[in-house]
């Protein structure tokens, strides 16, 4: 998934003990340790799911994200129900996405569909 945000900032978080990050050696750490377990930078735009999903469950996550913001994204058709890029009805800023994030498009429709893996997104 491709979208417009800044760089999530998971110290920023006041519940940043509810995530966890996952290494790259397959151990898991808390939040606040994206020093020393990351798997490097990425674009703050893209939302990646792993290969350890099967083709399946990352076209439903792919599905469910579109639907979100299809419906209660900036121009959705449910916003009067729920706003998934405006936290400030909420009381808060860049709750669950960056509040500046205008819709969601699928990875494949962006630069002709050669930009959908993370090793492109990531420069290496």
């Amino acid at each position: 998934m491709y979208f417009e945000t800044k760089l999530l900032n998971f110290q920023s978080i006041s519940a940043a003990q509810d995530f966890e990050l996952i290494c790259v050696d397959g151990t898991r750490a808390p939040a606040d340790a994206a020093e020393s377990c990351n798997w490097g930078e990425i674009s703050a735009n893209v939302i990646m799911t792993s290969l350890a999903r099967d083709e399946e469950m990352r076209n439903k996550y792919k599905t469910l994200l579109l639907m979100l913001s299809s419906d209660f994204g900036r121009n959705g058709t449910a916003t009067d129900i729920f706003r998934v890029f405006d936290s400030v009805e909420y009381g808060g800023q860049n709750l669950i996405f960056s509040d500046e994030t205008v819709m969601f498009k699928d990875i494949n429709t962006v630069a002709g569909g050669t930009r959908n893996t993370y090793y492109t997104w990531a420069g290496q």
